[in-house]
């Protein structure tokens, strides 16, 4: 992305792109669960590499993170449980 490297081009149809979004992510999250390590940095450039823009890319995983954060601290107060530290 900061290089200037763009993709090709490609005449996917939105079904083959769902399909390749879909399966990369469930691939990436796999292998973020296995290491223990969050997929955010990894999901970005898979979605830049399907051919979304750098910037939309970035705040589509921004907007995850935060919807999962405002997710956790919902339950955490549901359940009326403190957090460990």
């Amino acid at each position: 992305m900061l290089s200037g490297w763009r993709p090709p081009h490609q005449r996917l149809t939105s079904v083959a792109h769902a399909s390749v979004r879909l399966a990369g992510g469930g691939a990436i999250g796999f292998l973020a669960g296995l290491i223990g390590r969050g997929g955010g940095s990894l999901v970005v450039p898979l979605l830049f590499m399907s051919g979304m823009e750098a910037k939309m890319a970035a705040a589509t995983s921004a907007f995850v993170v935060s919807c999962a954060g405002v997710s956790s601290c919902f339950t955490c107060r549901i359940a009326e449980s403190e957090p460990e530290t």
